[in-house]
């Protein structure tokens, strides 16, 4: 309900753009990734002066491309893409200063995703204009998985691989116009995203594990400190179109 809110909001502040002149439209290619994402996990046990640290981390990486179709103004750009990549779960842990790193599991997806951002030009020549942007994407995942895992008492739990979530990005770009009509438009993002389910419930999961050590060594001389973290998802969209002005 709050995403399609939101996506009606966007489209009303778009329709009331359409005072400003120069509208386009038109449809390229693009392509993502997602770096990080995923849990930290932290367990320390001390006992008389001696410590050791048990780590473990997952990153949530996802990397592919699709299509898609913009409409814009001169100051706003509004964008829905089809999308298809691949999510990979990849482990990271040292115990007793051995460490060790693996992917334990990918799965693939499909999503579309809205965009709206805003934009302003500057003419470099008659046929040539630049533009930073500001905006953000909603990703809303068509294929959702159950992922399962053995928690540390034994007891095999499900969780979500749904990947929806909100970006926050940051770049720009240029169009180069090959009449007065048809242009190129080339645009680059950098941003970072809100915690999908997937994160949480990998935190959940892992919270749960710190406390249950925690919990074991309660009653004797070994104390315990467990902390989980959410990290962060970042990352790159590039994207290439040809459009035309209206």
């Amino acid at each position: 309900m709050i995403k399609r809110n939101l996506l009606v909001l966007i489209l009303v502040l778009f329709i009331t753009t359409g005072v400003f002149a120069q509208r386009a439209m038109g449809g390229g290619i693009l392509f993502a990734n997602d770096f990080g994402g995923g849990i930290e996990n932290t367990i320390t046990l001390s006992s008389m002066g001696l410590y050791d640290i048990i780590y473990q981390s997952f990153e949530t990486p996802v990397s592919g491309g699709g299509a898609f179709f913009f409409f814009d103004t001169k100051y706003f750009e509004f964008s829905l893409a089809l999308y298809s990549g691949s999510s990979k779960l990849i482990q990271t842990a040292s115990y007793l200063g051995e460490s060790f790193s693996a992917e334990i599991g990918e799965f693939i997806f499909s999503s579309s995703n809205f965009g709206f951002f805003g934009k302003y030009p500057f003419e470099i020549s008659e046929k040539f204009t630049v533009f930073p942007a500001i905006g953000i994407d909603v990703i809303n995942t068509q294929t959702i998985l159950q992922l399962q895992f053995l928690r540390i008492d034994d007891e095999e739990v499900t969780v979500s691989g749904d990947l929806n979530t909100t970006w926050f990005k940051l770049g720009g770009g240029f169009d180069y116009s090959f009449s007065k009509k048809v242009f190129l438009r080339f645009s680059a993002f950098y941003g970072i995203r809100l915690y999908h389910q997937f994160d949480k419930e990998l935190w959940k999961l892992y919270d749960y594990e710190g406390e249950y050590v925690k919990a074991l060594y309660e009653n004797t001389t070994i104390n315990i400190n467990s902390k989980t973290d959410i990290r962060i998802g970042h990352g790159f969209t590039l994207k290439v179109a040809v459009g035309s002005r209206l």
